[in-house]
């Protein structure tokens, strides 16, 4: 596989990534909304928003990771 190919490869592996966290983002939201409207269970609703919170930060390591290997 050239260099080229690698760097295609890696790129959209990191991207697949940030679209997971960003669905899992989208996801948990959406839990922890009707969770709210519910007046459901407040562990209940933490966990969804540190799950959140969680893929937040990966998604930003990720793209610095995107940023650093275009360095």
């Amino acid at each position: 596989m050239s260099t080229s190919a690698n760097e295609q490869s890696d790129s959209n592996i990191r991207i697949h990534g940030v679209r997971n966290n960003l669905n899992t983002i989208a996801m948990q939201t959406e839990l922890a909304k009707m969770l709210v409207e519910a007046n459901g269970d407040k562990s209940k609703i933490i966990t969804a928003l540190d799950k959140v919170l969680a893929a937040c930060t990966d998604c930003s390591e990720k793209l610095q990771a995107v940023n650093r290997s275009k360095e």
